[in-house]
């Protein structure tokens, strides 16, 4: 939590190192004014949430502190509040309500006709006739306009895209605030995970009436150290038991889904012909009822909608368990991120703000008073999801058992969803694998027959580090041992790709349409997007 003292040291700022904000950086010797600051204002909000100025003075600070993502959504809640204030003192003018101290709630005696506003810097005059009343009225609308016009100045400068759209970019970081049992899984978790691998064995047999009488022994067991190197922290799948080709060994089904939502026929994921998710029940799960209802999500996030609600789902699953922090709960404590040094990351004030917020509200958080479900949170869950989310087009979702599944560029194992329903994944092996063996899948199918370094360029999504896996490490001493007859003065092909590109492009193209293409600007956007719908399994 943010009120709370933190390790300077751990400070990573999230403010990419662009040209353009070199000028910005945050001097050292200001870090231990600024943390103090960030503490004392954050006590301010938790005795205060409805008060928009004490959002505003929180988001300077972290703006200062360099977490554009963290002071866009303090604006965002400035914002909303003192819109809210604004359309209830117009609403009940002529009722004469006064706002309570604080801003945290609103008064008006009925009697006397006039507003007592309890200890209120605004306090009014019991003997005020309603010509003072309105100019007091007058005033206070002034002052959150005046907060008002702070908030949106906050929110644009932490924003790039202006005014196309309402984007920011960030670096994905740990917060130095948070908990240490927000950062390390638990004994008692992977003991929980391994009674849930026992109880998602395929219960498939060609004698069911066998099958029904005995629970089948588990195919998988989770354990640390999962590459032999002491780390307790990287997990890995082992095979509990010897297992044959083509066993499933795991059926996987999720409730952190979502789907686009269906398509119409000039929408923008028509351009192959396709039409959207098809399912008009679709993204609601059955047994959900009308309060539940998230149809409104895939209307507003539009081609951003699956992923959208997959981080939505998480957090409605984590309120409907009662866990007092969302990080707490089972299928957010298991994720885990991969922090890029370098990759730079997009948010979307609409996608990964205002929705989130609003799907919160629907299920009950109050998001200015419950800072348990702060903006910091909600990335953190992002990031987690990103690096463990699998993609089928229309359709996302993050598997609790198979994402904890490391990558190997030569698996024993395969995944695909049920035809008949997404939200179930099944794995399958690909060749007979030994008891204690670790169970591999292949995060990227679409990179299994390009050479080395341009295999490791795709999977740079999920790692932050060259691939190491047996394949690839084979290939990298085959290359070394190789020696090279290029002249010196003749630039390299390093990743490999280029070569196996033109070679591609020859057997199925020849020399036909290879003329320079002109770049249009919408070219940039269709990229920006493309990118949100990357999709992806993900692991550890």
């Amino acid at each position: 939590m943010m009120d709370r003292p933190f390790n300077l040291a751990d400070w990573h700022p999230t403010l990419p190192s662009l040209s353009d904000f070199e000028k910005q950086r945050l001097e050292p010797r200001l870090l231990p004014a600024f943390a103090a600051r960030l503490i004392e204002e954050t006590k301010e909000i938790q005795r205060h949430p409805y008060d928009p100025k004490a959002w505003v003075d929180r988001g300077y600070t972290l703006m200062h502190m360099k977490y554009p993502e963290l002071a866009a959504g303090d604006a965002l809640k400035a914002l909303r509040v003192s819109r809210g204030l604004l359309k209830h003192l117009l609403k009940n003018r002529h009722k004469k309500w006064g706002l309570g101290y604080r801003m945290g709630f609103w008064m008006i005696d009925e009697e006397d006709e006039t507003c007592k506003p309890a200890n209120s810097d605004d306090d009014i005059n019991m003997n005020e006739r309603p010509c003072a009343y309105e100019q007091r009225a007058s005033e206070l609308d002034s002052r959150i306009s005046h907060i008002m016009k702070s908030a949106e100045a906050l929110e644009e400068a932490n924003l790039d895209l202006l005014p196309e759209t309402r984007e920011g970019q960030y670096l994905q970081r740990p917060y130095p605030w948070m908990e240490e049992r927000h950062l390390r899984r638990s004994d008692a978790l992977i003991q929980e995970i391994n009674m849930e691998f026992q109880k998602a064995v395929d219960m498939t047999s060609s004698d069911p009436v066998n099958a029904a009488k005995e629970i089948p022994k588990t195919y998988c067991i989770l354990q640390r150290d999962a590459f032999g190197d002491g780390s307790r922290e990287v997990l890995g799948v082992f095979a509990a038991r010897d297992i044959p080709e083509d066993a499933i060994i795991l059926v996987d089904q999720t409730h952190a889904w979502g789907c686009t939502g269906p398509e119409t026929d000039d929408g923008s994921l028509n351009v192959s012909g396709g039409s959207g998710c098809r399912n008009p029940f679709h993204p609601n799960l059955p047994g959900e009822d009308a309060s539940q209802n998230l149809h409104w999500v895939c209307e507003r996030a539009g081609i951003a909608a699956a992923d959208t609600l997959v981080n939505c789902r998480l957090f409605i699953r984590a309120i409907q368990d009662g866990t007092p922090h969302p990080l707490d709960h089972t299928l957010i404590a298991r994720l885990t991120p991969t922090y890029h040094k370098k990759q730079v990351k997009r948010f979307h004030m609409l996608h990964d703000l205002e929705v989130l917020n609003d799907c919160l509200t629907q299920f009950g958080i109050d998001i200015f008073a419950n800072l348990a479900y702060d903006t910091w949170v909600l990335f953190t869950v992002h990031a987690r999801v990103v690096n463990n989310a699998w993609d089928v087009g229309t359709e996302s979702g993050v598997s609790p058992l198979f994402s904890l599944i490391n990558h190997s560029c030569s698996p024993n194992a395969k995944w695909c969803a049920d035809k008949d329903d997404h939200t179930i994944l099944r794995i399958t092996t690909t060749r007979p694998i030994r008891a204690g063996e670790q169970i591999f899948v292949r995060y990227d199918e679409y990179s299994a027959n390009l050479p080395l370094q341009a295999r490791r360029q795709r999977l740079s999504y999920w790692f932050d580090k060259d691939c190491q896996c047996l394949r690839c490490h084979r290939e990298e001493r085959e290359q070394l041992s190789v020696p090279s007859n290029e002249p010196s003065n003749v630039p390299r092909d390093v990743y490999g790709f280029a070569s196996w590109r033109e070679s591609m492009s020859d057997q199925i193209y020849g020399d036909w349409d290879t003329e320079e293409k002109p770049v249009f600007p919408e070219d940039e956007m269709n990229a920006r997007l493309a990118e949100r719908r990357k999709g992806v399994v993900l692991g550890r």
